[in-house]
């Protein structure tokens, strides 16, 4: 790779792919291909499809497991987040029988998991902070 030439640089997936196998090549040369690999998941032009599949075909290589990591991330977040909707459903009961210390009770408690309700015309929705 040149001096200054961006990883990743050009032709999609494919470009990225022969980057990879080349820095391998190399030495293994592992720091840059975590960069490349880091480059892949910033690069806003490659669809998902091929983002996800070049992160997974690159982790066959470092063994970091980011696929299944993923999995288990998604799972305990939809949990949290189904509880999250329970707990605000619970508020909004509260509010319409205008029990206002428990419903805020509930909305500190959502706040403290890291989420928070902006009040819509159609009703709360959960939010996450960033």
């Amino acid at each position: 790779m040149e001096k200054g030439e961006k990883l990743g640089q050009g032709g999609g997936a494919k470009e990225y792919q022969r980057n990879f196998r080349r820095i391998l090549a190399n030495d293994l040369n592992t720091p840059q291909a975590l960069a490349l690999l880091w480059q892949v998941f910033k690069d806003q032009k490659l669809k998902t499809g091929e983002k996800q599949f070049l992160i997974f075909d690159f982790d066959h290589i470092f063994g970091l497991k980011i696929k299944s990591e993923a999995k288990k991330l998604l799972k305990s977040r939809k949990k949290i987040y189904s509880k999250i909707k329970e707990l605000a459903e619970k508020r909004e009961k509260l509010r319409e029988e205008s029990r206002w210390e428990e419903a805020d009770k509930i909305r500190q408690e959502i706040e403290k998991k890291g989420y928070f309700l902006e009040n819509t015309p159609e009703g709360p929705k959960i939010k996450t902070r960033e």
